[in-house]
């Protein structure tokens, strides 16, 4: 009698497993498109800065891990303009930062915003850095007197932030989801 309790509770067990893992993939996706609605970043750079765990038969918890990636301008759709750079945050929002230019680094890094002039109020933070600057005579390369510069850095708000925003919504779509899934 209690090998067909057992079996019975295994099945059991696995197909609460089975509906917790559907809901985790259902809410990631809910997640990652409330995420798009309100920055422009791509779904796939959202899925590589989020993680989930998973339900197992010995542990049924359900995991979404965001990181607290820092949102920087060169990481949303960005165009440059011969005012400055135009930076689209979502579909409605775009931020001109006026007097920036794209530049990438001599050795090879990732690109970044930067102006020479003192920035006016931004959404994105900005920091303050000496150039060294240098030219070329007959004598070979001469450094002169350091330059002022300013990089646009990042967003107040992180990644983790922006999934927080709506978590309360996620948690009902969550509640619905698995509820749906348990009757099938």
């Amino acid at each position: 009698m209690s090998g067909k309790n057992d079996k019975e509770l295994d099945r059991l067990r696995k197909n609460v497993q089975n509906a917790m893992n559907r809901t985790l993939t259902k809410v990631k996706r809910e997640q990652s498109s409330s995420i798009i609605s309100r920055l422009a970043l791509t779904k796939k750079k959202i899925n590589f800065l989020t993680t989930h765990k998973r339900a197992s038969p010995n542990d049924m918890n359900i995991k979404i891990f965001t990181f607290r990636k820092q949102i920087t301008p060169t990481m949303l759709p960005r165009k440059a303009t011969s005012s400055g750079v135009v930076v689209s945050l979502n579909k409605q929002k775009s931020i001109t930062l006026a007097g920036f230019a794209e530049q990438k680094p001599r050795d090879g890094g990732g690109k970044f915003l930067i102006t020479s002039k003192t920035p006016k109020n931004s959404d994105f933070s900005i920091s303050r850095h000496l150039l060294k600057s240098s030219y070329k005579t007959s004598h070979g390369t001469i450094l002169s007197k350091p330059r002022e510069a300013f990089i646009a850095k990042k967003l107040d708000d992180d990644l983790a932030e922006y999934a927080l925003k709506d978590i309360n919504k996620l948690l009902a779509v969550a509640n619905d989801i698995f509820t749906e899934e348990l009757n099938k």
